[in-house]
């Protein structure tokens, strides 16, 4: 794929607010998992926890605002509706209608989708959660393996847009280094 001359600078600022976006959804994702291998080691009698107390609450916090920022890029990078978002699919349509020469939407191999449960869960949690801090309303739950799942499929629509080999292995090593398949028996990788 070759990008036309008047376009490369457009593409570039994209691609590469894009890889970071990708980046930092991918780390907030590790750390949580990490964390989640500290919680589930963790046990407490009754009066270290009172005194610890601070210091959970602390750790509750930080692993609310993780996963907070993880379902914010996610969506930001895959659902945000906005016409002036920068979705990894804009990416891929501003390729094929204007950046790249003779190129079409048969040349992507990958054409991906969030599930409907999870691609409204998400939606809402974005419009009323997380935007609006609206604690009331029940989104349900949203397994954060399940949603960095699906994410994958859009990482690698990412890779196929990709002119730079260089990004496009560095994506290919960060996917492989943060995908963890563990399932969750304490409830930290529950989303909401």
């Amino acid at each position: 794929m070759e990008i036309k001359e008047e376009f490369k600078e457009k593409y570039i600022e994209h691609s590469t607010s894009i890889y970071n976006r990708i980046t930092n959804a991918l780390h907030d994702y590790y750390y949580l998992s990490e964390l989640e291998e500290i919680v589930k080691n963790i046990s407490f009698t009754k009066v270290e926890k009172f005194f610890l107390g601070n210091s959970l609450n602390c750790l509750g916090t930080i692993i609310y605002s993780l996963k907070k920022d993880f379902a914010l890029l996610v969506w930001g990078l895959c659902i945000d509706s906005d016409k002036n978002a920068n979705t990894i699919c804009k990416l891929r349509n501003n390729i094929i209608r204007n950046f790249a020469f003779s190129i079409d939407k048969t040349d992507f191999t990958i054409n991906p989708k969030f599930n409907n449960d999870l691609n409204t869960t998400l939606r809402d949690a974005r419009s009323k959660l997380i935007a609006h801090s609206d604690y009331i309303i029940s989104f349900g739950t949203l397994n954060l393996d399940l949603l960095f799942n699906e994410f994958l499929q859009f990482i690698d629509l990412f890779n196929q847009c990709v002119t730079n080999e260089l990004t496009r292995n560095l994506i290919i090593d960060a996917k492989r280094r943060f995908d963890i398949n563990s399932q969750c028996k304490y409830g930290l990788k529950q989303l909401f």
